[in-house]
């Protein structure tokens, strides 16, 4: 049973409640029905709380909360179809729980369509946002996925996972200062994912953000947790990121922007990653890509270093 399906009321009760024999009678007598239901669910009494779901059904037919709750003890989606179909098409509850249902059977369509109808009802949700957003992922609609996970953010600005998301769509869509400006928020949030940290940094490259990748580079290969090492991925998207910082420390020396300092910044990221991945990943096609790059980068850097003494030279 998700918080999703729980009002606010009965969030209380959880909260509140060690539920025992006395609490039950209590609602009992009060006549409770919504809290005495909540309570058997939460004891694993589904037997008694169906009955009660089903008595209570007896008297108000038309209550679609109470065929949600069926469903939800019964695991049927019809019980959802039947509370939309009693409501007249106003019960948020019962589109989000079909939209569960269908997710749970991996039927991505059924289920956006659903969170739909769900979010245009009620669309303060930050959950059923970012299921809409992973449905759409799914379903290859990045287009939309970046609209759900944007309205995630604007519900729960500290959600790392969404923007998270947010940066790595921005990213396959070329959209690097967007990608940037979500991966600022995402490593906020999220400071422990080697996978934020790295998307940071290659958004800041593609963006121009030298030290902002520079720094991100660091935090992915200080993280424990990196294992860019040993995993293939981990190492494909870690060389992805050093390859762009490092080529456009290049550019910008050719350009002369640069200087020794960009061109040793690189050398060591270079050499440092190559190090550590020589033994898993030292015969790849990335790896030895690396290697070339190390090269050029050392190059570079020795022209600088003797265009440096010739111009001390000469002012002597």
């Amino acid at each position: 049973m998700g918080q999703d399906s729980l009002s606010l009321d009965e969030r209380w009760v959880v909260s509140q409640l060690e539920v025992d024999g006395a609490a039950l009678r209590i609602f009992e007598g009060l006549e409770m029905w919504d809290q005495l239901i909540l309570c058997y669910r939460l004891l694993d009494k589904k037997q008694v709380a169906q009955e009660l779901v089903l008595q209570r059904l007896q008297a108000n037919p038309d209550d679609a909360k109470l065929w949600c709750v069926l469903g939800d003890i019964q695991q049927q989606e019809a019980h959802y179809e039947k509370a939309w179909e009693v409501s007249s098409h106003r019960s948020s509850r019962a589109q989000r729980s079909i939209a569960r249902s269908a997710m749970q059977r991996k039927e991505y369509t059924r289920a956006a369509a659903a969170y739909e109808l769900a979010l245009a009802l009620n669309p303060l949700y930050p959950e059923a946002w970012f299921a809409q957003g992973y449905c759409y992922l799914r379903m290859g609609d990045n287009s939309k996925a970046l609209q759900a996970f944007t309205k995630v953010t604007h519900l729960e600005p500290d959600n790392g996972e969404a923007w998270t998301n947010l940066a790595a769509l921005w990213l396959q869509q070329g959209g690097w200062r967007e990608a940037l400006q979500a991966s600022e928020q995402a490593v906020k949030y999220k400071r422990d994912s080697w996978q934020t940290w790295d998307n940071y940094a290659t958004a800041a490259a593609k963006a121009g953000g030298m030290s902002s990748c520079v720094r991100a580079l660091a935090q992915v290969r200080a993280l424990q947790s990196s294992p860019y090492k040993s995993d293939p991925d981990a190492f494909a998207a870690m060389a992805a990121a050093t390859d762009h910082l490092c080529r456009a420390y290049l550019a910008t020396a050719a350009a002369g922007q640069g200087g020794l300092r960009e061109l040793s910044a690189a050398r060591m990221q270079l050499r440092g990653l190559l190090k550590q991945c020589e033994d898993a990943f030292g015969e790849q096609q990335q790896y030895l890509q690396l290697q070339g790059l190390l090269g050029d980068v050392m190059a570079a850097e020795d022209a600088a270093l003797a265009a440096k003494r010739a111009a001390e030279a000469a002012a002597q």
